[in-house]
Protein backbone atom coordinates (compact mmCIF):
# COMPACT_ATOMS: atom_id res chain seq x y z
CA UNK A 1 0.00 0.00 0.00
CA UNK A 2 1.18 3.33 -0.53
CA UNK A 3 1.42 5.89 2.06
CA UNK A 4 -0.28 8.57 -0.04
CA UNK A 5 -4.07 7.32 1.41
CA UNK A 6 -2.38 7.34 4.86
CA UNK A 7 -1.53 11.23 4.16
CA UNK A 8 -4.85 12.10 2.84
CA UNK A 9 -6.74 10.59 5.89
CA UNK A 10 -4.35 12.22 8.10
CA UNK A 11 -5.19 15.62 6.20
CA UNK A 12 -9.04 15.16 6.71
CA UNK A 13 -8.43 14.10 10.32
CA UNK A 14 -6.41 17.43 10.99
CA UNK A 15 -8.57 19.89 8.87
CA UNK A 16 -11.81 17.87 11.56
CA UNK A 17 -9.12 19.17 14.36
CA UNK A 18 -7.90 15.95 15.84
CA UNK A 19 -5.00 15.36 17.30
CA UNK A 20 -2.87 13.25 14.53
CA UNK A 21 0.67 12.95 13.15
CA UNK A 22 2.00 10.69 10.66
CA UNK A 23 5.99 9.83 10.32
CA UNK A 24 7.50 8.36 7.61
CA UNK A 25 10.36 6.70 7.11
CA UNK A 26 12.68 6.45 4.20
CA UNK A 27 13.17 3.45 1.90
CA UNK A 28 10.99 1.43 4.74
CA UNK A 29 9.20 -0.83 2.97
CA UNK A 30 6.34 -3.26 4.38
CA UNK A 31 8.06 -5.59 7.36
CA UNK A 32 10.66 -2.55 7.53
CA UNK A 33 10.82 -3.41 11.24
CA UNK A 34 10.70 -7.66 11.37
CA UNK A 35 14.28 -8.19 11.52
CA UNK A 36 13.96 -11.45 9.94
CA UNK A 37 13.02 -9.92 7.21
CA UNK A 38 16.27 -10.03 4.43
CA UNK A 39 16.69 -5.88 3.88
CA UNK A 40 15.02 -6.09 0.47
CA UNK A 41 12.66 -8.37 -1.76
CA UNK A 42 10.86 -7.33 -4.72
CA UNK A 43 7.39 -9.58 -5.17
CA UNK A 44 6.68 -9.19 -8.21
CA UNK A 45 3.45 -11.00 -8.40
CA UNK A 46 2.16 -9.26 -5.15
CA UNK A 47 -1.02 -7.09 -5.44
CA UNK A 48 -0.55 -3.98 -4.24
CA UNK A 49 -3.38 -0.92 -3.55
CA UNK A 50 -0.24 1.66 -4.43
CA UNK A 51 -3.10 3.32 -6.70
CA UNK A 52 -6.18 2.42 -5.23
CA UNK A 53 -8.29 5.79 -3.43
CA UNK A 54 -10.81 3.74 -1.26
CA UNK A 55 -13.98 5.97 0.48
CA UNK A 56 -16.68 5.09 2.82
CA UNK A 57 -20.04 4.63 1.65
CA UNK A 58 -23.19 3.93 2.62
CA UNK A 59 -23.58 1.39 5.57
CA UNK A 60 -19.90 0.47 5.58
CA UNK A 61 -19.55 -0.15 2.14
CA UNK A 62 -15.98 0.48 0.89
CA UNK A 63 -16.03 2.11 -2.55
CA UNK A 64 -12.76 2.82 -4.87
CA UNK A 65 -13.25 6.05 -4.58
CA UNK A 66 -12.49 7.25 -8.43
CA UNK A 67 -15.48 5.02 -9.75
CA UNK A 68 -17.81 5.39 -6.46
CA UNK A 69 -18.45 1.28 -7.07
CA UNK A 70 -17.64 -0.75 -4.54
CA UNK A 71 -14.19 -1.76 -4.07
CA UNK A 72 -13.80 -5.42 -5.54
CA UNK A 73 -10.44 -7.16 -3.45
CA UNK A 74 -8.10 -7.56 -5.57
CA UNK A 75 -9.77 -7.75 -8.71
CA UNK A 76 -10.31 -4.04 -8.61
CA UNK A 77 -9.41 -1.96 -11.59
CA UNK A 78 -6.92 -0.16 -9.37
CA UNK A 79 -4.76 -3.06 -7.83
CA UNK A 80 -1.51 -2.99 -9.36
CA UNK A 81 0.74 -6.13 -9.34
CA UNK A 82 4.70 -5.79 -7.79
CA UNK A 83 5.69 -4.80 -4.60
CA UNK A 84 8.69 -4.56 -2.08
CA UNK A 85 9.43 -6.18 1.47
CA UNK A 86 12.29 -6.14 3.47
CA UNK A 87 13.79 -4.96 7.17
CA UNK A 88 15.17 -1.55 7.40
CA UNK A 89 17.32 -1.43 11.16
CA UNK A 90 17.61 2.17 10.70
CA UNK A 91 14.25 2.98 10.19
CA UNK A 92 13.34 0.27 13.00
CA UNK A 93 15.32 1.81 15.29
CA UNK A 94 13.48 5.32 14.34
CA UNK A 95 10.20 3.58 15.01
CA UNK A 96 11.23 2.33 18.00
CA UNK A 97 12.99 5.33 19.99
CA UNK A 98 9.41 7.26 18.39
CA UNK A 99 7.51 5.05 20.01
CA UNK A 100 9.13 4.96 23.39
CA UNK A 101 9.06 8.26 23.13
CA UNK A 102 5.47 8.74 22.29
CA UNK A 103 4.30 6.15 25.20
CA UNK A 104 6.27 7.93 27.54
CA UNK A 105 4.97 11.53 26.76
CA UNK A 106 1.04 9.79 27.15
CA UNK A 107 1.92 7.71 30.17
CA UNK A 108 4.11 10.57 32.11
CA UNK A 109 1.76 13.36 31.54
Amino acid sequence: MSVVPCRDYVARLKAAGADVALTEYPDAQHSFDTPTSPPLVGIPKAQSTRNCRLKEGDEGTILNAATSEPYKLGTDACVATGAHVGHNPTATAAAREALVRFVQAVLLQ
